[in-house]
């Protein structure tokens, strides 16, 4: 018989109870119980009994098996959830939605992890991990009174307890944005520390749709400076730099991209330069060209992905050279992406713009293997980009192609016009500034997607964000 078993066979009586039985009956009770009892009076003997009772009453509270199995019909249980099992099944069901599904909208996604994340504040906390990457969608026709309220909006929403964004990493924001959070009649010092403590990865755009007299202001260069101490990767998207210096010294950039650079810029960046994995470069002239060719074809050089709108002689140049570059956007559609890299075997995986052609996944005479799986899609600044890696070398027989596809089911290979392309990359592909709309914030690998904000709808007078339950509103 179980410890429990001989509790649960013990009477147990209450004050009242106790009170109608004689004394002699109450020194039977306190020798069952091996009590001392004396000469003690009535009273003090029902007091031990009593203090007794709820001793075991104690113990049999702790030998209760504490299994959901058992007791899945007591409602009032509380039951203790293997939060790091689920905690992988959300992350890997997120890690599907956002990278092996052609689903660009990526917005409709959101709303079961913060429903999720109201469940406990366990819950909330694993939630909150999952997005750390924010970027708001331009908008040309926002006004200077709408980007100071959203602005303000956007403050609060950071530094609201009932917010899950607590730990932004990766962060996109125009720059008329940034320049008005950035104001003291906005944010506090120690406000803007904590929304840019924690940020590796920074990307500024001009919203305004013309990049050539938008310069980032000296302001926006002390900020990230001064409050983003951990950033690793800058990105100035469609803005130029009209100043020697944007860094600090102990910056450690592993990521540079801006609009347009002059000479005198270049040489404040090449003192980073060896540092950088990812170039992103667009506009590019004379002197300027020639000396990044120069550091690309350094030995020494550790870039590995170049993005870029220069389709130029001196790209093609650097990739015949430079063997480590691996990852490749160029910002076209896939043929001609294709064509341009087509030469180089150490190209792995390239970025490419989407086109409905791709949905069509057969190989026919028109088309030729490229031995490339297109593995996602997303709705990025200015453009549908999509991603692909480099699966098997192509063989010139079909055939041989085919049956290497026919291996990866679960895969879906890209498939290049067969239309021969001129052998003078000029010809082909326009370098002119309407070319300037990439999307400099595209990364390969990255497990969590960016939380996507479109303020092209804002009222600054409806706040999104409900203060009593912490949900987002999209």
């Amino acid at each position: 018989m179980t410890t429990k078993e001989i509790l649960d066979k013990l009477q147990i009586y209450n004050r009242d109870e106790l009170k109608e039985l004689k004394r002699d009956e109450l020194v039977k009770l306190m020798v069952k119980y091996s009590l001392k009892h004396g000469r003690k009076k009535k009273d003090v003997l029902i007091d031990s009994i009593l203090e007794y009772q709820e001793h075991i009453n104690d113990i049999k509270s702790k030998l209760i098996t504490n299994n959901p199995i058992e007791q899945y019909h007591r409602g009032t249980v509380e039951y203790r959830l293997p939060t790091l099992i689920i905690y992988r099944i959300i992350r890997d069901l997120w890690y599907e939605d956002i990278h092996f599904c052609q689903n660009i909208d990526l917005r409709s996604n959101y709303r079961w992890l913060l429903s999720i994340a109201l469940v406990s504040k366990e819950f909330f906390k694993l939630i909150s991990s999952l997005f750390n990457r924010f970027a708001i969608k331009p908008n040309p026709r926002q006004t200077k009174k709408d980007t100071i309220s959203f602005a303000k909006h956007l403050r609060k929403s950071f530094l609201n307890p009932h917010s899950v964004l607590k730990r932004i990493s990766d962060i996109t924001l125009p720059s008329k944005v940034f320049s008005e959070i950035i104001k003291k009649s906005i944010s506090a010092p120690f406000e803007l520390g904590l929304i840019f403590n924690n940020v590796r990865r920074f990307c500024m755009f001009n919203d305004i749709g013309n990049w050539r007299d938008n310069s980032i202001k000296i302001p926006q260069c002390k900020s990230i400076i001064e409050y983003m101490p951990n950033i690793e990767s800058l990105v100035l998207n469609q803005l130029h730099i009209d100043r020697n210096r944007i860094l600090s010294d102990q910056h450690q950039l592993t990521t540079f991209g801006v609009g347009r650079i002059n000479f005198a810029q270049f040489q404040v960046l090449s003192g980073h330069f060896m540092n950088i994995t990812k170039l992103i470069i667009y506009t590019v002239y004379g002197s300027v060209a020639e000396k990044f060719e120069e550091l690309l074809c350094l030995p020494d050089c550790k870039v590995r992905t170049l993005i870029t709108d220069s389709r130029c002689g001196w790209v093609k140049r650097v990739l015949s050279k430079n063997q480590l570059i691996d990852t490749i956007d160029i910002n076209y559609n896939l043929d001609e992406t294709f064509n341009f890299l087509s030469k180089s075997p150490s190209i792995k995986r390239f970025i490419f713009n989407n086109s409905n052609r791709i949905t069509d996944y057969r190989l026919t005479t028109d088309t030729r293997a490229t031995g490339f799986a297109h593995v996602k899609s997303k709705s990025q600044i200015y453009r549908v980009a999509s991603y692909a890696v480099k699966i098997y070398n192509v063989s010139e027989n079909q055939d041989d192609n085919a049956a290497v596809e026919s291996t990866y089911p679960h895969l879906k290979f890209l498939y290049a016009s067969n239309e021969i392309v001129s052998s003078d990359p000029d010809s082909n592909f326009s370098n002119s500034d309407s070319d300037f709309d990439s999307d400099l914030y595209s990364e390969f690998g990255s497990d969590l997607d960016d939380y996507i904000f479109d303020n092209s709808d804002f009222d600054p007078y409806e706040s999104d964000f409900d203060d009593s339950d912490g949900s987002v509103v999209l």
